[in-house]
C-alpha cells in the first residue's frame, strides 16, 4: 500500500516517470505523505542542475533561465495551472461562487497571462542573483512547500464537495498527517543547516505565505481547492527565493 500511494503521489503531483498505478483509494490513502518526498526530488534535481551550470561556467542568465524552467517541466506545470486560475479568480472582484466558477474554467483569462508573467520574470530575477548559499536554502524548501499545502490539504475545510482534492483528501487516511509534521520539521531544519540567516528569513517567508493562504481561502472562497494548492506552493516557492536572496544581499 505504501509503494502504491509513493508512485501515485509521483503520478500525480509531477511529471517525474513513475510506474503506472491504479487511481483508487488504497493508492490515495498515503499520497499526500509523500507529497513533501516529490519537493525534495524536484528540490535535489535543481541543485544538481545549479552545480552543473556553475561547473560549465553558464553565465547568469542561462542558469537563471534554466533554474525557473526546470520546476515546471518536473512538476509538469500542475501547480502552476493552479497558480493561473486562481489569479483568474482572485482579481476578477467577483462573488465567491463566481471566483469558484472562474478558477474551473479551463481557458485561461488576462489576469492569469499578466500574474505568470510578473511570476516569471521575479523568479528569473531571483534565481539570477542566487548564490550556493542561497540555492541550498532554496532547494531545501520545495519539500518545506509541500509539506505545508499536505498539512493545508488535510486539515483546511473544501470549498466545493466534489474535486480532485476533496476526492485525494477523501481517500486520505488521516495518520497521513502525522508523516507529514516531521517531515516539514526537517525540512525547516535543513533550511537552516544550510545557512541559518538566509534558512530563518525564508522559513519565515514561507511561514507567512502560508497564512496568507489560509486567510485568502477561508475568507474569499470559504476553504481550499486544487488550484489553490497549487497557488500556494507557487507563491511560497517564490517568497522563499526573494527573501533568501534579499537576506544574502543585506549581509
Amino acid at each position: 500500500m505504501l509503494l502504491r500511494s509513493l508512485i501515485q503521489a509521483f503520478s500525480t503531483y509531477s511529471a517525474i516517470p513513475a510506474p503506472e498505478t491504479k487511481w483508487d483509494e488504497d493508492s490515495m490513502k498515503y499520497a499526500l505523505a509523500f507529497f513533501p518526498l516529490v519537493g525534495a526530488v524536484i528540490g535535489a534535481a535543481e541543485y544538481g542542475a545549479y552545480l552543473l551550470l556553475v561547473y560549465l561556467n553558464s553565465g547568469a542568465l542561462l542558469t537563471a533561465a534554466v533554474l525557473t524552467a526546470l520546476p515546471l517541466f518536473l512538476t509538469g506545470g500542475i501547480h502552476m495551472d493552479g497558480f493561473l486560475d486562481a489569479c483568474d479568480a482572485l482579481h476578477s472582484w467577483r462573488d465567491r461562487e463566481e471566483k469558484l466558477r472562474i478558477m474551473k474554467d479551463p481557458h485561461a483569462g488576462a489576469f492569469a497571462v499578466i500574474s505568470c508573467g510578473i511570476y516569471l520574470i521575479l523568479y528569473l530575477g531571483g534565481a539570477s542573483e542566487a548564490g550556493l548559499l542561497e540555492m541550498r536554502v532554496f532547494c531545501a524548501s520545495f519539500g518545506l512547500t509541500r509539506t505545508l499545502s499536505a498539512a493545508a490539504a488535510l486539515t483546511f475545510p473544501k470549498a466545493r464537495t466534489g474535486g480532485m482534492l476533496r476526492a485525494e483528501t477523501d481517500a486520505s487516511d488521516k495518520k497521513a498527517l502525522y508523516a507529514v509534521l516531521p517531515e516539514g520539521l526537517l525540512f525547516a531544519a535543513l533550511m537552516l543547516l544550510a545557512d541559518p540567516a538566509r534558512g530563518g528569513a525564508a522559513l519565515g517567508a514561507a511561514a507567512a505565505a502560508f497564512c496568507f493562504y489560509r486567510r485568502t481561502a477561508l475568507r474569499t472562497f470559504g476553504g481550499t481547492t486544487g488550484d489553490l494548492a497549487g497557488w500556494f506552493v507557487q507563491l511560497a516557492e517564490l517568497a522563499v527565493l526573494l527573501t533568501a536572496v534579499c537576506c544574502g544581499l543585506l549581509l
